[in-house]
């Protein structure tokens, strides 16, 4: 009797010792979800302690159908449902995912639309030409036609535009939907590169040799980013940017040629913030772009300047970017 006892006490220790060895090994192997990614997606937030997944997506995006393009979990852990690389997933509602190893692990994964930008200015989205190298409505009053400028308006008279309607390659399709064209080209010997830009301002004079711009128009907002789309080509070592800048200015800000205003921005009297988004690779598609605006204290503007250039201080004929619907996002 007394070994029957030892045996079933000794059996009954074994039994909790195993009890301990499996909480053990339960407290060890949690179930992670290390990273997500889905198409086109923005960005991806993985928030470990609350085992939630955020995919940010931009505006226009569907979020019923997500394609999965990177799916990556604990080792050893099992998935329900069982999401794979290429699955098309609808995250238009909070979609449970659980991972098992000793227990269960049950994460969330949902999808955040970005904000539509916002056309707060004249003309933003590009569609309204009234020829083929005036970016602004037929009947357009006087400010309206001096809203986005460039050296156009002189060379577009020697037949050398460097700001163009594109009304076949555009990123927005549908009827009247346009984009503007920036090709930098060589023109005479006299006028020699000319670099394909357009600012939001006007020229006070001009001089090919030692512009001088009012750079800027009246705004009053705090935009947290400006958004759009580009597709840059480029030639030789030559780059593109699209920049924006805020300023707490009594009227536009007069400076000189593009590259100089931009390269010195953080110099500018009155400055409230800015941004820039460099291209130097070839694209074969339009991109969406966000540039996040730095402000540089809490002030509010009274002037913005947005500038897309096709080149840069080094120009290089043929360097084309184009832009197409731009908008603020807050």
């Amino acid at each position: 009797m007394k070994k029957i006892i030892i045996l079933i006490g000794i059996a009954l220790s074994m039994l909790a010792c195993t009890e301990q060895w499996n909480d053990m090994v339960h407290k060890e192997v949690p179930a992670y979800i290390e990273s997500f990614m889905v198409e086109g997606q923005v960005d991806c937030n993985i928030y470990a302690s609350d085992k939630k997944i955020e995919v940010i997506m931009p505006w226009y995006a569907d979020p019923k159908a997500l394609k999965v393009t990177e799916f990556k979990y604990t080792e050893g852990a099992e998935c329900n449902p069982a999401i794979k690389v290429g699955d098309v997933i609808d995250l238009s509602e909070a979609l449970t995912v659980t991972l098992t190893t000793y227990d269960d692990y049950v994460w969330t994964l949902i999808a955040t639309l970005k904000p539509k930008p916002s056309g707060d200015l004249y003309n933003m989205n590009f569609d309204m030409w009234d020829t083929d190298s005036s970016p602004y409505a037929s009947g357009a009053n006087s400010e309206e036609r001096n809203y986005w400028s460039s050296a156009n308006y002189f060379l577009s008279l020697v037949g050398y535009a460097v700001v163009s309607k594109e009304a076949d390659f555009v990123a927005s399709a549908g009827e009247g939907k346009a984009a503007m064209k920036l090709q930098t080209r060589e023109v005479t010997e006299v006028f020699k590169t000319i670099p394909a830009q357009v600012f939001t301002g006007t020229y006070d004079m001009f001089d090919f040799d030692n512009p001088t711009i009012l750079y800027g128009v009246p705004f009053i907002k705090r935009p947290k980013t400006l958004d759009g789309y580009a597709c840059y080509k480029p030639q030789g070592a030559d780059n593109g940017f699209v920049f924006v800048a805020l300023g707490e200015w009594d009227a536009p800000y007069k400076a000189g040629v593009v590259n100089a205003f931009v390269d010195g921005i953080e110099a500018v009297p009155g400055l409230v913030g800015y941004g820039k988004k460099v291209y130097d690779k070839e694209m074969s598609a339009y991109e969406d772009f966000s540039i996040d605006i730095t402000y540089k204290n809490d002030h509010n503007p009274t002037y913005v300047v947005v500038i897309a250039s096709a080149s840069n201080n080094a120009p290089v004929a043929g360097s084309t970017l184009y832009i197409d619907e731009f908008g603020f996002t807050y």
